[in-house]
C-alpha cells in the first residue's frame, strides 16, 4: 500500500517549453487530510526567462536564478509521486508534460505512475458551464487573487476536490477516483509529451482592458502620457511586457489604428500578413493617416525602449 492516496501537483514554466518548470507545488492526501506538502521554486536548466510567461506567474527572474536546480529537487519530487497511488492535476495533460519533459530534458531515469486529470473528476461531478480554476474558484468562495502560483493552484485545486468528496459521502478522494470510468485513468509511460506550450491554453496574454487597469508608475513620462498606442507585430521583449510598461509610463493601448492614434510601434510582422507593399493592415493604415496629415509617430521596439528609460530623467 502506498504512503500517499493522491498527490496534488502544479507545476509553472519559465518560457513556452515544457521542460522549463520554475515552481512546483505538490500536497499529499491520506483518507480526506493533507498530510504532508511540498513546494518550491525551480531553476531549470532550460532558464530562458519569457517576459510573456512572466505576467502569468509573476515570478521575478532574480527568484528563479537563485532557486536550486531540478537535479537538487527532483529525488524529492520522485519520492512524493513514486509513493502516491493516483497523480491530480488540472489540465493534467500539461504539468505531466513538464515533468516527463524535464527528466528526459536532463536524462534522468524516467518515472512511472498514475494519474487522472481533476476536470474529468469536476465534470463527473459538477454541473458547471466551465471548468477553469478560476470558475471553479468563484463557485467555491476561493480568491482568484494569486491564481497562477503553483502553491495557490494546489491548495484551491485540493480544497475543491476534498469538497467534492465529501458532498458525494465518499471516505477517501481515492474512492472518488475509483468511481470514475477507467478511460479517464492515464498511465504517465503512454502519455504522448507535448514539450511547446502552444498544444496548451494555460497561459493567454492579457487583454487590452486588462492592461490599461494597470496603475500609473511614471505620470512625468511626457513622451507617453495620455498618448494613444497601437502596437503591430511581435517583440524581442514581449509584446504584452512592453504594453504593460508604456501603461504605467500613462499610455493608453489602443486596439487598432484610427485618427485618433499618436504612436505606432511596429514590430517584426510575419511575411502572410504583409501586402505587396510590405506592410501589414495596421501599417498601411498609419501611413495613409499620416499622408492625410494626422501626426502619428512610427517607432520601432528599441526607440520605444528608449522612451520608457526617458521616464527616469522626468520623475
Amino acid at each position: 500500500m502506498k504512503k500517499y492516496d493522491v498527490a496534488i501537483i502544479d507545476f509553472e514554466i519559465m518560457n513556452n517549453e515544457t521542460n522549463s518548470p520554475c515552481e512546483i507545488a505538490i500536497n499529499l492526501v491520506k483518507g480526506l487530510k493533507i498530510i504532508d506538502t511540498y513546494s518550491t521554486y525551480i531553476n531549470p536548466k532550460n532558464n530562458y526567462y519569457d517576459n510573456e510567461i512572466a505576467l502569468i506567474h509573476k515570478i521575478p527572474k532574480k527568484v528563479i536564478e537563485a532557486a536550486p536546480k531540478f537535479e537538487d529537487v527532483y529525488d524529492q519530487i520522485k519520492h512524493y509521486i513514486e509513493n502516491s497511488s493516483y497523480v491530480i492535476a488540472h489540465n493534467a495533460h500539461f504539468d505531466v508534460s513538464v515533468l516527463l519533459s524535464t527528466i528526459e530534458h536532463n536524462k534522468f531515469p524516467m518515472i512511472k505512475f498514475i494519474y487522472i486529470d481533476s476536470i474529468a473528476i469536476f465534470r463527473k461531478y459538477l454541473n458547471l458551464k466551465s471548468f477553469s480554476m478560476s470558475s471553479l474558484c468563484k463557485t467555491f468562495n476561493i480568491s482568484t487573487d494569486n491564481l497562477h502560483s503553483a502553491q495557490y493552484d494546489v491548495k484551491a485545486l485540493t480544497a475543491i476536490l476534498l469538497i467534492v468528496s465529501e458532498t458525494n459521502n465518499y471516505k477517501s478522494m481515492l474512492e472518488l477516483i475509483q468511481n470514475m470510468d477507467h478511460s479517464y485513468i492515464k498511465y504517465s509511460e503512454f502519455t504522448n509529451i507535448q514539450y511547446a506550450l502552444p498544444s496548451f491554453r494555460k497561459y493567454k496574454r492579457p487583454t487590452l482592458s486588462v492592461i490599461n487597469q494597470y496603475k500609473i508608475l511614471h505620470p512625468n513620462n511626457i513622451h507617453l502620457l495620455d498618448k494613444n498606442i497601437v502596437f503591430t507585430g511581435e517583440f524581442k521583449s514581449g509584446k504584452s511586457n512592453l504594453m504593460i510598461k508604456a501603461r504605467e509610463n500613462g499610455a493608453i493601448i489602443r486596439s487598432d489604428v484610427s485618427k485618433k492614434t499618436d504612436i505606432l510601434i511596429e514590430g517584426i510582422q510575419e511575411e502572410r500578413f504583409k501586402g505587396t507593399d510590405g506592410l501589414v493592415s495596421k501599417q498601411r493604415k498609419a501611413r495613409k493617416l499620416i499622408c492625410e496629415g494626422y501626426n502619428i509617430k512610427l517607432l520601432s521596439e528599441n526607440e520605444l525602449l528608449n522612451l520608457l528609460e526617458s521616464e527616469k530623467i522626468y520623475d
